[in-house]
């Protein structure tokens, strides 16, 4: 017999091919709709399981007396915003500005770590924040909730000038946050001016979220869209007239202010008054640390500035000079001070020769440094001892100027594992009790009223031994209103 022959054709083939899969398997469209039902049945359950752990986590905080209760009831309240839970988030809010208490002395404001609790709170949320999280404000704006926003700003300002104080920087802060909120709203930054009226130390406090700082990031937001850079020049030209008008015209506060007019300028192609600020900024720049070698950082900006505007031979200058500079090292100098005052070989009048010797190259190289601080504080011991008063005054003097010239971020209160033998109001103090012991009382009480006038946030602890000293002073004047927290 004849075997069968079979014959499998082309369409057939591709018939099964395609049949049988479409059967078998989901296209990739239906795979993809699928995983992403899953993937928000799955985030919406762990979103809800977490507002209800962070609901029950407030509630304990709030009964155990917790100084943080606040904050969980505003990481809850972020969450629910963030979730669309809009009304809840804003209960939830002024539920925590209502039992928000002071946390120390407001140190935290002054840290960039998270607020110290074993339960972290919201991922990266300090007190440096003010009051209310700015994660939780722009949650509640991307809600429509902007007036709910200007709300609780506006609560959270009455409380802060309750617990910290009308004229702390915590306050002021949160003025600034309601102040922006409107000018960004309403496009009209004339708000700010109001801000810009407080003691301009007060801006610099809060590290990276100080109000000096965010006017900075607003600014260079406002640069980057061309029809804004007149707005941002007229935002750091106010900035700077503040400054002029309550520092020295060498305070390194100038600099950053100098460096983005200079900046917005170039963008507007305004090449030669990009070229003054930055050339003012450099003048300034070179008595300070170089950190980072900014002020070289400066000097290259500067460079380029002339290029543009057709400077070129005083560009190439400054870039030689860049190139070949070898200027003494701060570092070397501090080094020496510190091997003087340890040498058990030399009497103290021979270490306190040399020291000055070196305070002398460290003050012609950068009279406003870090390291010429260190190498001043290494004096105040033995001029002590040895009671030479009016070399005391002058040394005391001179390192409460350095600290004066330098933002103070942290208001004095952050330094690292190991207090620092003296700390800001000891340089007033210390030049106030030299002063005494010469019997000039009146100049006594001239430089502690200026610390008490100068520092930010001066602690009940510093105001306390100010104001002893003052009465030491046999004077009847009350002291100069303190920019200070009030003690609670």
């Amino acid at each position: 017999m004849t075997k069968p022959c079979y014959v499998v054709t082309l369409g057939m083939v591709i018939s099964l091919i395609g049949y049988a899969p479409t059967q078998a398997f989901p296209s990739e469209r239906e795979k993809d709709h699928s995983s992403s039902q899953r993937n928000r049945r799955t985030n919406s359950s762990r979103t809800d399981d977490q507002i209800q752990s962070l609901t029950q986590k407030a509630i304990e905080a709030e009964k155990s007396g917790s100084e943080l209760a606040s904050y969980y009831w505003f990481w809850l309240a972020t969450e629910q915003a963030k979730s669309g839970l809009c009304a809840e988030s804003v209960k939830n809010a002024k539920h925590g500005l209502e039992i928000h208490k002071k946390i120390g002395d407001g140190c935290n404001f002054y840290s960039s770590g998270m607020i110290p609790d074993p339960q972290p709170l919201l991922p990266g949320m300090t007190l440096i924040d003010g009051i209310i999280p700015n994660e939780l404000r722009t949650a509640l704006a991307s809600c429509g909730r902007s007036s709910d926003v200007d709300s609780l700003l506006q609560d959270a300002i009455a409380k802060a000038n309750d617990i910290y104080g009308a004229e702390s920087s915590l306050a002021v802060n949160q003025r600034y946050k309601l102040a922006i909120s409107r000018a960004l709203r309403d496009d009209n930054f004339d708000a700010l001016d109001e801000v810009l009226q407080v003691k301009p130390r007060l801006l610099e406090v809060g590290i990276n979220n100080s109000v000096l700082n965010q006017i900075y990031n607003l600014a260079e937001t406002l640069m980057m869209t061309q029809e804004k850079q007149e707005t941002a020049k007229r935002v750091l030209l106010k900035l700077l007239g503040e400054q002029r008008s309550s520092f020295e015209a060498d305070d390194l506060r100038l600099v950053k202010t100098l460096k983005l007019l200079a900046k917005v300028n170039e963008k507007q192609g305004h090449y030669e008054d990009s070229v003054n600020y930055l050339s003012e900024a450099s003048s300034i720049h070179q008595f300070y640390n170089d950190v980072g070698n900014s002020i070289a950082n400066l000097q290259w900006l500067l460079a380029d500035s002339l290029e543009k505007a057709g400077r070129k031979s005083e560009a190439r200058r400054i870039r030689f000079a860049l190139k070949s500079n070898k200027s003494p090292s701060l570092s070397d100098i501090a080094h020496k001070a510190e091997q003087v005052s340890a040498d058990s070989k030399l009497n103290d009048g021979e270490k306190i020769e040399r020291i000055l010797s070196l305070d002398a190259q460290a003050k012609q190289h950068k009279k406003y440094s870090y390291s010429r601080g260190n190498i001043l504080e290494r004096l105040f011991g033995l001029l002590e001892k040895n009671q030479k008063w009016p070399l005391l005054v002058d040394v005391a003097s001179a390192r409460f100027k350095i600290y004066e010239q330098v933002p103070d971020y942290t208001a004095g209160r952050q330094f690292g594992c190991v207090v620092p033998q003296y700390r800001r109001m000891d340089y007033y103090l210390i030049a106030a009790k030299a002063y005494l012991k010469s019997d000039r009382k009146e100049e006594a009480e001239q430089v502690l009223k200026r610390a008490l006038r100068i520092m930010a946030d001066v602690t009940p602890e510093e105001s306390k031994a100010a104001k002893e000293l003052l009465a030491a002073c046999g004077t009847e004047s009350q002291p100069e209103t303190a920019i200070s927290q009030p003690a609670k």
